[in-house]
């Protein structure tokens, strides 16, 4: 009887490291593709949309500002430069949150000895 139970117990403990495992590859795999998606938008937002808004910016610092219609378009610019910089930065930290999470949970060897 006791042999039993410990056998059983052995295939229960097998079967939660399993599923265990199988956890951790899944958070694994939803933390890659977070990061990757991460990374992709912070180099959209590096290489396309904040050159284009900085090009509007030298543009607007041309234009004089005469009418209610100029002024509009000038502050539109700097607010749309600022509100791309600003989603970098959140984008960036988001980022840096998901690999600090990853190397916590999946660092060499961390996992395996858990």
């Amino acid at each position: 009887a006791d042999n039993a139970e410990a056998v059983a117990n052995k295939y229960m403990a097998e079967a939660n490291f399993r599923k265990s495992e199988v956890e951790s590859e899944s958070l694994k795999q939803s933390l890659k593709a977070k990061a990757s998606i991460l990374k992709n938008q912070m180099k959209t937002l590096k290489e396309v949309s904040i050159p284009a808004a900085e090009k509007a910016l030298k543009y607007a610092k041309n234009l004089a500002q005469r009418d209610m219609s100029g002024l509009e378009t000038h502050r539109r610019i700097f607010q749309d430069y600022i509100e791309l910089k600003s989603q970098l930065l959140e984008i960036r930290m988001n980022y840096e949150e998901i690999y600090s999470s990853w190397s916590l949970v999946f660092a060499e060897g961390k996992f395996n000895e858990l």
